[in-house]
C-alpha cells in the first residue's frame, strides 16, 4: 500500500510539472508576440513621421531649410504697410469725423492791408484772399467806430470765427479753438497788434484761415498777414 502512494505521488508531480512547463511556455509566446506586435507599431508611427517631416521641410533646390523650435508659433509673411493717408488719419475737432489727410496749405503768410472810413465798414474775403469785397462773400469784417478801436467781427462766408489764439497757431489749433473757444452771434473782437484769430469759411471746400493782426495805424488803418488751409474732407 506504501508503494502505490508512492507512484500516484510521482504521477501528479509529474502532471503538475508538465502543466506549469506549458502554462510557462505558453506566456512566453504571448509575451514574444506582443513585443512583435509593438515594434511593428512603434516601426509604422516613425516611418509616418519622417514622411510628414520630409513633405513639411521641402524647399526649392538651393533655397535653406526653415526650423522652428518646438512650440514656436509658425511666422506668416506681414502685411503691406498701412497708406501714408490711412496713417495720417486723425479725428476731426470740428466735424467729429476721422480726417483721410492733412490739410493743404492755400497760401501762406498773405498780406492785407485794410483802411475804413469813420464808422463803415470794410468786408474781407479770406478765401481769395480779397479786401473790399461784396457783403456776401465776406468771410471777416473791420469796422472802424471811429471814436474807438476798430473791430473785427465774423462776415456773411464765415462759418465760425474764433476767440484770440497764439501767433503761429497751426490747423489742428485753429480747428480745438474753432470747437471750444469760438465768438458768439454778433460777437467782435477790438484789433490789438500781435494778436490772432482763426477762421473757417463755408466754401467748397471749406477754407481754415489764421488771421495774424501785424500791424495796427491811425484814422482806420491795420495791417493783416492771413494764412489758410484747403481742409480735408
Amino acid at each position: 500500500m506504501k508503494r502505490k502512494w508512492s507512484l500516484g505521488l510521482v504521477v501528479a508531480v509529474v502532471l503538475s510539472s508538465l502543466a506549469l512547463i506549458f502554462s510557462v511556455a505558453t506566456a512566453a509566446t504571448g509575451y514574444v508576440s506582443w513585443r512583435a506586435a509593438k515594434g511593428a507599431a512603434t516601426g509604422t508611427r516613425a516611418e509616418t513621421t519622417s514622411a510628414s517631416g520630409a513633405a513639411g521641410t521641402t524647399s526649392a533646390p538651393g533655397a535653406p531649410a526653415a526650423t522652428s523650435a518646438p512650440g514656436a508659433p509658425a511666422t506668416t509673411p506681414s502685411a503691406p504697410q498701412a497708406s501714408l493717408a490711412s496713417m495720417s488719419a486723425a479725428a476731426s475737432p470740428t466735424t467729429g469725423k476721422t480726417k483721410v489727410e492733412v490739410d493743404r496749405l492755400a497760401y501762406p503768410a498773405e498780406a492785407l492791408a485794410l483802411r475804413a472810413g469813420c464808422d463803415a465798414e470794410l468786408p474781407v474775403d479770406l478765401d481769395e484772399p480779397r479786401v473790399n469785397v461784396e457783403r456776401a462773400k465776406a468771410d471777416l469784417t473791420y469796422a472802424d467806430p471811429c471814436d474807438r478801436p476798430a473791430r473785427l467781427g465774423a462776415g456773411t462766408g464765415a462759418v465760425a470765427v474764433t476767440q484770440r489764439v497764439a501767433r503761429g497757431t497751426d490747423p489742428a489749433g485753429c480747428r480745438r479753438a474753432i470747437r471750444t473757444r469760438p465768438l458768439g452771434p454778433g460777437a467782435d473782437l477790438e484789433v490789438v497788434k500781435g494778436s490772432a484769430l482763426c477762421v473757417l469759411t463755408s466754401a467748397d471746400p471749406p477754407t481754415l484761415a489764421l488771421v495774424e493782426i501785424v500791424d495796427v495805424g491811425g484814422t482806420g488803418t491795420a495791417g493783416l498777414r492771413v494764412t489758410s488751409w484747403r481742409v480735408a474732407d
